[in-house]
């Protein structure tokens, strides 16, 4: 027997790809924090400055 495939309206497929994006954000976020944190300078790792490449950034 084969089941027949619905297609998804507009609406339903804007919402999904909503979701798939905030999700996919929320999940990246953390490793940018990473990211960002590995090259503050030593003085700074505690900082909480949002941005992800820090103005003196160090290796």
């Amino acid at each position: 027997m084969k089941k027949s495939v619905r297609k998804l309206s507009v609406f339903e497929k804007f919402l999904a790809y909503g979701v798939l994006i905030f999700f996919s954000l929320f999940s990246i976020y953390p490793i940018l924090v990473v990211f960002s944190i590995s090259l503050r300078p030593g003085d700074r790792l505690l900082s909480k400055s949002l941005a992800i490449i820090p103005e003196n950034f160090t290796f």
